[in-house]
């Protein structure tokens, strides 16, 4: 196994610890058994990237045309690979291209951060290294911010009053009509639910054999770093009839929490 297949494994394997650091942070926790297709489809665009370099390198002396040949690869991979796994039903879920964007962006920038170092010795004709290290750098802080004010990742230890009147909110907007007629709901936090409009946790109301109303769920709030954006999921059931469920996502504004996407995360 000569050098340059060494070095391409190295960059390849960093790359990938990156990745499994991301998607652990991101979707809280890492679950072998769904999130190795992730990994799987980033190998092979990492392959088809550093393919890329080497043939466009072979041909042009300037690095950072091989790296600006290489690097859009390596994202148009990540979408292409989001359109088939939402064709082949792998996952339909329409934020799969908001991951796979995410994601890309970040195995790409660490993949030109690795490529770098390992590359190969830097002489004197490659002084555009240091403001292209530093511009990674920079993006990488205003990355790190953006997702601290947008991406949903903090879960709640102890659930507050303001979570519960969140939790409220949701359920309102999520089906106006069970909650004005009644309804039994189930959450895994300690609220006053009545305070709020709604019955109590499990509280049967008698209703007659045969007349299906819908049971409803709620879970506490995942927040962003600076509770900017929240993400919280709310699910109905009719029983034998069936039910569904979505994860909510919304942004706080001076007038409070405003509804900005909900999608559609079960159904039965």
């Amino acid at each position: 196994m000569n050098l340059k297949v060494v070095r391409a494994l190295i960059v390849a394997a960093s790359v990938l610890a990156v990745l499994v650091i991301v998607i652990a942070v991101w979707f809280q926790g890492f679950r072998f058994n769904g999130d190795v297709i992730f990994l799987v489809i980033f190998a092979i665009c990492l392959l088809a990237a550093d393919r890329t370099y080497d043939w466009v390198s072979k041909r042009s002396p300037s690095r950072i045309g091989a790296y600006s040949s290489a690097a859009p690869v390596l994202m148009i991979c990540a979408f292409v690979s989001a359109e088939l796994m939402i064709r082949l039903n792998i996952d339909n879920r329409a934020s799969i291209y908001r991951w796979m964007a995410g994601l890309g962006l970040v195995t790409t920038v660490a993949w030109v951060a690795f490529d770098l170092m390992w590359r190969g010795r830097l002489d004197s004709s490659d002084r555009w290294i240091k403001p292209t290290a530093i511009a990674a750098a920079i993006l990488v802080v205003f990355a790190s911010l953006w997702a601290g004010f947008t991406v949903p990742v903090v879960r709640v230890g102890r659930v507050t009053a303001d979570d519960c009147a969140l939790m409220a909110q949701a359920l309102k907007e999520f089906s106006p009509e069970g909650v004005a007629g009644g309804m039994r709901l189930e959450a895994k936090a300690n609220c006053d639910w009545r305070s709020f409009g709604l019955p109590e946790p499990g509280v049967d109301q008698g209703y007659p054999i045969g007349d299906f109303h819908p049971w409803f769920s709620v879970e506490p709030p995942t927040y962003s770093l600076f509770r900017t954006r929240a993400a919280l999921s709310v699910g109905q059931e009719w029983i034998m009839l069936g039910g569904g469920g979505q994860t909510c996502f919304y942004t706080r504004t001076l007038k409070g929490w405003r509804n900005s996407r909900c999608e559609e995360s079960w159904i039965s």
